[in-house]
């Protein structure tokens, strides 16, 4: 059998374009998919929490515990940081709570989605006069939640017992808002993204969320987020 020079040089040519697409089906096949993430409740994320998207005089807006109210746990904040430290492994977020002093490590408590600048005057005034009362919560373990069309949040999540507390809380406050000051609820918070602590958002296309998230929790297992109840004791801000 003889062989040109052109058949040798068409044969490199396939064993290039196979070795490409070996090299690729492996990088892809050992990934896990970001569609293992759970689609955040509120998708598509147009203000902070609201899966709705506000007419023109509307505003968004949220009731939460951010670092001046709460005292972090060291343990929490020391274990945030390693999850930080992990996540940046696997390439750049779009954004991370630790390294934004605006905003930090925070829980919101209630999401304000699409009112006028009247009614967040007047729901700030309802909460200003709320006889607040210590609250409690326990971080159980971390998620990535699909919360845009092209972004992942990683957060991490309050346990069972603190998710009914704390959202049982804000369905009384809206009780009170529609019965004392007649302000109409336009999302309820028990439809939206249950409570959490955000550690960043990433791109949904390019980074490796689940998997981000599957090494995190096998690092900092569920329930060691912190050794003791966090006690909230002071109201959240708007």
């Amino acid at each position: 059998m003889h062989f040109t020079i052109k058949d040798v040089h068409d044969n490199w040519k396939i064993i290039t374009v196979c070795f490409i697409v070996a090299i690729v089906f492996i990088i892809f096949w050992k990934r896990e998919p970001n569609d293992r993430c759970v689609l955040s409740e509120a998708y598509p994320s147009h203000g902070p929490g609201c899966n709705i998207k506000c007419s023109n005089g509307y505003e968004y807006s949220s009731l939460t515990f951010y670092n001046v109210t709460t005292n972090w746990p060291s343990e929490l904040v020391t274990n945030m940081y390693k999850a930080t430290n992990i996540l940046e492994k696997y390439g750049k977020p779009v954004s991370i709570a630790t390294k934004n002093q605006h905003s930090w490590l925070h829980v919101t408590l209630h999401y304000y989605c699409c009112y006028s600048k009247q009614e967040l005057v007047r729901i700030e005034q309802f909460l200003d006069n709320y006889k607040w009362t210590t609250q409690e919560i326990v971080f159980d373990r971390m998620i990535c939640a699909i919360s845009h069309v092209d972004k992942i949040s990683i957060v991490l999540m309050a346990d069972a017992k603190s998710q009914y507390n704390l959202l049982k809380l804000a369905t009384d406050i809206e009780n009170e808002m529609k019965t004392k000051m007649n302000i109409p609820i336009r999302i309820s918070r028990s439809k939206l993204q249950k409570i959490h602590m955000t550690l960043g958002v990433v791109s949904r296309t390019t980074f490796p969320a689940w998997t981000a998230v599957k090494v995190r929790n096998k690092e900092i297992p569920p329930n060691t987020w912190h050794n003791q109840t966090i006690f909230l004791t002071k109201p959240p801000i708007r």
